[in-house]
């Protein structure tokens, strides 16, 4: 059935095979082959990967899967990838999870082809989340600096999680990125943040 030319066959034959993998490790390779197939195969394959990140114990298959699929070449697929996030939200809303544990899968995301277009759902993500921020999500805010010109999630609607940041990290390093990055927005008149700064100083 993943040979099929109808695209919705396909994409249901893989979504079956990737989610027995999860519980069968002797199927991995085959979805591993699937990573290299058609987009309707690999689509199926993201679409479990996503669901399935939400929980502790297929985490770590389902983010060397993502780690793939945040970089295929397909929009459809990236996009069916990035809901991992929208799974995690609503696991951490049972509060049942923190969000440290996904530090990898947030680097993963971070770093990938992906990012600029979905960042925009992953800051929402972290939005809805008050757990304290990975020290990881630094390179987020980095990141949204360099592509700033692009077009995409502007640096600014994300001052106050900067500062949340620097606030709850204990690391000296990433409380001094936070704050090379406060400077950088202020430097280009960031008035949302400067306002949140002004509160706090009174």
């Amino acid at each position: 059935m993943t040979g099929s030319p109808v695209a919705e066959v396909a994409t249901n034959a893989a979504f079956h095979i990737c989610n027995i993998s999860f519980f069968f490790q002797d199927s991995r390779l085959l979805v591993k082959e699937m990573l290299k197939g058609p987009v309707a195969l690999r689509r199926g394959v993201a679409q479990v990967a996503a669901s399935l990140s939400a929980h502790p114990r297929h985490l770590a298959w389902a983010s060397e899967l993502l780690f793939i699929l945040f970089s295929d070449e397909d929009d459809s697929v990236r996009s069916e990838a990035q809901r991992c996030f929208y799974f995690i939200q609503q696991e951490i809303k049972k509060g049942s999870l923190d969000l440290v544990r996904f530090s990898d899968l947030i680097a993963n995301f971070i770093d990938s082809k992906d990012f600029k277009n979905g960042s925009r759902t992953f800051f929402a993500f972290l939005e809805t989340s008050y757990l304290q921020l990975p020290d990881v999500v630094c390179r987020a805010f980095e990141r949204l600096l360099e592509v700033r010109q692009d077009g995409f999630v502007s640096p600014f609607a994300q001052g106050h999680l900067v500062l949340r940041l620097c606030s709850q990290s204990p690391e000296v390093d990433v409380r001094r990125r936070c704050l090379d990055i406060i400077d950088s927005l202020l430097l280009a008149d960031d008035y949302q943040l400067r306002s949140t700064l002004d509160k706090l100083e009174n």
